[in-house]
């Protein structure tokens, strides 16, 4: 601000605050599922019918200096579940940002190679990313991100939320006529989608909406933290309660031990240790990795 010439001011939440609309800085966002056309944003308040469980409350991670900059908290390890069997791919600490206005999610290059090789998703350099059949969105397969030093912490996403359709891909010679739509397919016919998580090269890695749509996730403001619960997926009903002040300002949170993680010292300050793959890793073919995923 100060290179630009401009003044600090108020971000929105305090804004609302100040102009005493609510009584602490502080949002949830709940963006539903896949399908959904709608999710919601609530300024000051938790909807407990948006969510299962408790709300785990994290640290933001500072920058050097101490300052608080970016909504980034610690991801403290991954784990692939499928057909029962769950396999570790990833443990450490590393500060991660959350971000609804990313698509899709981006992490540390290694822990992806992993997560391909997993699923055996197939990477387009050119374009930055992945494509896996689309019937593994029914595939009884899911990830479960950790955060913290609680296994309390957790989020799991489910196979579906993570299959995207590509954009039909529309062309004509006749501008007058209807253009046909042209599924995107694999080399053998297979139909193609996009997997939600791509990697982040040297940029911060990010957990965007292929996430965020499996969170509920309480943004504090006045306290630095972050309270995250698994969503719960079509919620018609609304339980709202106002969110206080103070250090226990968010309602039906528990706190969980921060893990040693600074922002400041860049994506690789505690870089994830990546597990091998396991039995998965030597399939080869869409016909194999389908049959693993649990797709008949």
């Amino acid at each position: 601000m100060a290179k630009s010439g401009q003044k600090p001011y108020a971000n929105l939440p305090f804004a609302l605050v100040k102009q005493g609309l609510i009584n602490w800085p502080a949002y949830s966002i709940w963006l539903n599922d896949l399908d959904a056309s709608t999710g919601s944003i609530l300024f000051g308040g938790v909807n407990t019918e948006k969510f299962h469980g408790k709300l785990q409350t994290l640290p933001i991670q500072q920058r050097e200096g101490g300052i608080y900059v970016d909504l980034v908290v610690a991801l403290t390890g991954l784990t692939l579940t499928t057909g029962g069997v769950t396999q570790r791919l990833a443990a450490g600490a590393v500060p991660i940002l959350l971000d609804t206005g990313s698509s899709l999610s981006y992490l540390p290059d290694p822990l992806v190679d992993t997560i391909y090789t997993a699923i055996q998703a197939i990477y387009d350099q050119p374009s930055g990313a992945a494509f896996v059949p689309c019937r593994y969105r029914d595939a009884s397969a899911s990830f479960t991100f950790q955060f913290g030093s609680s296994r309390n912490a957790s989020i799991t996403v489910g196979m579906d939320e993570l299959v995207l359709d590509l954009a039909s891909i529309t062309s004509s010679p006749d501008p007058n006529s209807k253009p046909p739509n042209i599924k995107p397919t694999f080399s053998n016919g297979e139909p193609a989608c996009l997997f939600g998580i791509s990697p982040a090269g040297d940029s911060t890695p990010i957990l965007g909406d292929t996430f965020l749509r499996s969170a509920y996730v309480v943004y504090d403001l006045g306290n630095n933290q972050i309270s995250l619960a698994q969503t719960n997926f079509n919620a018609s009903a609304d339980h709202i309660l106002e969110i206080g002040d103070g250090a226990a300002a968010v309602p039906s949170a528990t706190g969980s031990p921060p893990a040693t993680s600074t922002a400041g010292a860049g994506p690789t300050a505690r870089p994830l240790q990546v597990g091998r793959v396991g039995a998965w890793a030597g399939l080869v073919g869409f016909g194999a990795g389908a049959a693993v995923l649990g797709v008949v």
